[in-house]
């Protein structure tokens, strides 16, 4: 498949990160992921890195203007024959705009957008059943409560099941508001421009990923 610039919605829950990892591979893209993105760009020590570091310093959240700044350099560094793919941006009407904007600059229009869809019944089933299995001079594992397989051979091992606070029922819910509140006029704006196709991920990983692959096929007709 021909490399794609995209971006990637999807709920906590929908196995977002599994399916930026599935894309990259497919169609030769480059992820930006903008929270991972931040932190690399603060370890340069760059002009760009102290201007960002000052302002989560001092508890602010990076502003739109930065932002675009960090954003043109960021896409600048991805060769020209390689897609991309935007995990964690846009979060306003006002940022997709200016994204758009920067996106023809540079000759990299955004192709599509792909939205991972969840009910919240199960998102919050499959968050508030997710626990760490933490060994001792071991990385820690992310199993579900209803993998008892799993679940016996932490226990087996010497591990220690933890439930993260964030996992919680009640703070679920309040992720999966947020979320659809500030998701809700992106979706609108890119099914307007026919942009928008929406994948249920109610599914396997696989599944979910297959569907992905033959929605994109479907629409660029498979072109290599």
């Amino acid at each position: 498949m021909k490399p794609l610039n995209l971006i990637l919605f999807g709920p906590p829950g929908a196995g977002k990160s599994t399916q930026a990892a599935y894309l990259d591979k497919l169609a030769a893209i480059d992820s930006i992921s903008t929270g991972q993105r931040l932190r690399q760009t603060v370890e340069t020590g760059s002009e760009l890195g102290q201007e960002v570091a000052q302002v989560m310093a001092a508890g602010r959240l990076v502003d739109d203007t930065l932002m675009n700044k960090l954003l043109n350099e960021w896409l600048l560094t991805i060769p020209s024959e390689v897609g991309v793919l935007l995990d964690g941006y846009p979060r306003t009407l006002s940022q997709a705009q200016s994204l758009d904007q920067l996106m023809q600059a540079i000759n990299r229009p955004l192709e599509v957008v792909i939205a991972l869809t969840l009910s919240d019944e199960e998102a919050i089933r499959r968050l508030s059943g997710r626990r760490i299995c933490r060994i001792k001079g071991q990385p820690d594992q992310i199993l579900h409560i209803s993998d008892q397989a799993a679940l016996d051979q932490c226990r087996a091992s010497g591990g220690q099941l933890i439930e993260r606070d964030d996992d919680r029922p009640e703070t679920i819910k309040r992720r999966l508001a947020e979320y659809n509140a500030k998701t809700e006029p992106l979706l609108q704006f890119y099914g307007e421009r026919d942009l928008l196709i929406l994948i249920d991920a109610d599914g396997t990983p696989n599944e979910v990923s297959q569907a992905i692959e033959q929605a994109l096929q479907q629409r660029f007709n498979g072109a290599e």
